[in-house]
């Protein structure tokens, strides 16, 4: 080891350099033999356009002296760091440096233990607009994860909204669920600019970032049902409620067509924002693992892979969509075409969904990776699963593992395997197996020439049969490869076949050539003739032109007429109109005095019928006095008749009077205007007179 020396003298001082800065950064003792193991380990990752330095403790000493060697390499596409102790401040430099660096496309900076203080930065190359990847998240359990919050969230999406070169961002294991702050932005508010308003992000990983339901409701609602272009999206380890499943189900069946966008609080009076939007989703890998999604969910996804044309991903494992969901899935899969890996582990699934599934697998011709793993699915299942391997031929990954299963229902699948040529990778580990079980599967195995890679862990398998199955493995592995040397030596000898196939050829070019030297002057002649049409049909469309000019001038000059005669119209219409109103004032003066003389009437005829019924009682008046009278004329009749009786009367009676008869007066009677005053003085005649005869009795 210590003989060998790399053979870019760059790369040993590049390498001499890093390991210096690492002890700086570990506080360690640095030693010749250490350096050597760290060179032969590092210099297969840094040499090329690929330069992998993870889980190397690099600290921010090394950040520095990645930043000197790297600053003008041209051919550096990758920069993977994952996994050390950067830190904010080491970010500080590396950010300058990959700003610079124009030809960084891929940027791996997770599980550095970078906190909010690096915002600035990670926006800072995101700006530099010539990264497709961004990783900033956990993949595994890691001691130093970075500490980002939605402060640096909400940094992220708006350099992301100004971006139109990344397409990946990873935010694996964040913590976005809880505000830091009071006045600190939402995560939600982040995550619906980022979504809505990005133009060419494909890949959004925010596997456990604590992640609340309802913020993602309303990330889901604003955000992703308005972002076409998205194609992977993993919101896994969040423990979302079922509606949040429900919901992105129900958006891949029915895309939303606008958005309606609310005004801001300080300003409502602004106008409502609407954005119109008519095109597909385009999701094809959705990992919707440990959630709390149940049976709903997976009836809603089962609808999907019935009518959505994309998905092709789908991790719907550790959730608790139980048998009834899984049977929901196995009746979609029969009519799904597009689905090539599907993960349904850990979802308290039975006998009678993992044999819905199982039957599935018989005539899917699409699924090329299922995990069915840590269910409790049992022999009857694996019963299931050995009979459609007989008649699948797509099927190249199946794990089964921590299902339940008995030394028969793995002797079934492992001879089921023999069938299926498509499958090389089988995982049955950790399940009821015992020796026997072993012994029966390396000798049915070994029949199998396809089969890459058996796992039968954590089972009672002895180390024995173990090892056959790994070592008839490799065997396949071998074969496989000595395959694909094959028909490299096949092509050397259809190589010399073509040069003497070639020579012949020639012959053949020869004649095509004489052949296209003769089509080439029939073309000509072809072109002369169509030239030809072509100057006719130029001279018809000049006088085509021509007449329609004239037509045009035609039109122009009918069209003056007709704006003349409108006008005039127009003019006597006004003078209607002026005559028309006019008339209205008129007839409303007439009606006002009409109503005038009518109140007058009125008047008259009340002093009329006041007057009428003065009048009849005066003549009641009379009428009494008469009768009055007439009674004692005829009292002095019937003492007429008797003189005796006149003469013993002592005095007369009171009503006899002997003088002047007065002259009766006639009230005067005021006349209307309307009626006559010779019919009223009439009437007054001829009642005076009536009463003068009536008062003057017969003495």
């Amino acid at each position: 080891m210590e003989n060998e020396s790399p053979a870019n003298p760059e790369q040993v001082s590049f390498l001499e350099e890093l390991y210096v800065a690492r002890c700086k950064d570990t506080l360690e003792q640095p030693s010749r033999e250490e350096f050597m193991r760290f060179s032969s380990r590092l210099k297969a990752r840094v040499s090329g356009a690929v330069c992998s330095l993870r889980n190397q403790h690099l600290g921010v000493s090394a950040a520095n002296t990645l930043s000197k060697f790297f600053r003008n390499r041209t051919d550096l596409i990758k920069l993977d760091l994952y996994c050390n102790l950067i830190r904010d401040h080491g970010l500080q430099v590396v950010s300058h440096f990959v700003q610079l660096c124009k030809y960084i496309r891929v940027f791996n900076i997770g599980c550095n233990d970078l906190t909010d203080k690096s915002a600035p930065q990670l926006a800072n190359i995101i700006s530099a607009n010539h990264l497709r990847s961004l990783q900033l998240g956990t993949v595994e359990k890691s001691l130093h994860p970075n500490k980002f919050t939605s402060i640096t969230l909400d940094a992220l999406s708006e350099a992301i909204v100004k971006n139109d070169a990344l397409l990946a961002i990873g935010l694996n294991g964040s913590s976005f669920g809880a505000k830091p702050a009071p006045t600190a932005p939402t995560s939600s508010s982040a995550l619906i600019r980022m979504f809505s308003k990005s133009k060419s992000l494909l890949n959004i990983q925010l596997s456990n970032c604590g992640l609340l339901s309802d913020d993602m409701m309303l990330v889901i609602e604003n955000g992703f049902c308005f972002n076409p272009v998205l194609k992977r999206l993993d919101i896994s380890q969040n423990n979302l409620a079922p509606n949040v499943g429900m919901r992105i189900a129900q958006y891949l069946l029915e895309p939303i067509k606008e958005m309606v966008i609310q005004p801001d609080a300080e300003n409502p009076e602004t106008d409502y924002d609407v954005i119109v939007t008519d095109q597909t989703p385009h999701i094809f890998y959705l990992d919707l693992s440990s959630n709390l999604f149940n049976a709903q969910v997976a009836t809603g996804f089962a609808k999907v892979l019935t009518t959505y044309p994309y998905l092709g991903y789908l991790d719907i494992s550790n959730n608790e969509i139980g048998d009834d969901g899984a049977i929901q899935l196995a009746e979609a899969l029969e009519h799904n075409t597009t689905l090539v890996e599907l993960h349904i582990a850990g979802n308290g699934i039975r006998s009678p969904g993992g044999v819905a599934l199982a039957k599935v697998l018989a005539n899917n011709e699409t699924l090329i990776h299922l995990n069915i793993s840590n269910n409790k699915l049992g022999d009857e299942t694996a019963n299931a699963i050995a009979e459609a391997l007989a008649q699948n031929k797509c099927l190249t990954t199946l794990n089964i593992s921590s299902s339940m299963l008995s030394n028969a229902g793995g002797i079934k699948i492992a001879e089921a395997t023999q069938k299926c040529h498509s499958l090389i990778s089988l995982d049955m580990s950790d399940n009821f197996f015992t020796e026997d079980a072993g012994s029966a599967m390396e000798k049915t195995f070994r029949e199998n020439g396809t089969i890459l890679k058996i796992n039968v862990s954590g089972t009672q398998i002895n180390h024995f049969s173990f090892h056959a199955l790994n070592e008839i493995c490799a065997r396949n592995a071998a074969l496989l490869k000595q395959k694909e040397q094959k028909p490299l030596r096949n092509q050397y000898v259809k190589s010399q076949y073509s040069v003497v196939e070639l020579q012949r050829k020639e012959v053949i070019l020869k004649s095509l050539v004489s052949q296209k030297n003769d089509l080439k002057s029939q073309i000509d002649s072809l072109n002369e003739t169509i030239r030809t049409l072509k100057e006719e049909e130029e001279n018809k469309s000049k006088d085509l032109t021509k007449q329609i000019q004239e037509k045009e001038a035609q039109i122009e000059t009918e069209a003056a007429d007709f704006k003349t005669k409108k006008e005039k119209l127009d003019e006597e219409l006004q003078e209607l109109t002026t005559k028309k109103e006019e008339l209205q004032k008129a007839l409303e003066g007439q009606q006002k005095q009409n109503a005038d003389v009518r109140a007058k009437i009125d008047e008259r005829k009340a002093v009329l019928k006041k007057l009428t019924d003065d009048f009849e009682a005066a003549k009641n008046s009379k009428l009494a006095e008469i009768e009055k009278l007439t009674n004692a004329a005829n009292e002095l009749l019937e003492l007429a008749k008797n003189p005796e009786a006149l003469a013993a009367m002592e005095k007369l009676p009171e009503f006899i009077q002997f003088q002047d008869e007065p002259k009766e007066v006639v009230p005067e009677v005021a006349i209307p205007q309307d009626q006559p005053a010779s019919s009223t003085s009439k009437k007054s005649s001829k009642k005076s007179s009536k009463k003068s005869s009536k008062k003057s009795p017969k003495k």
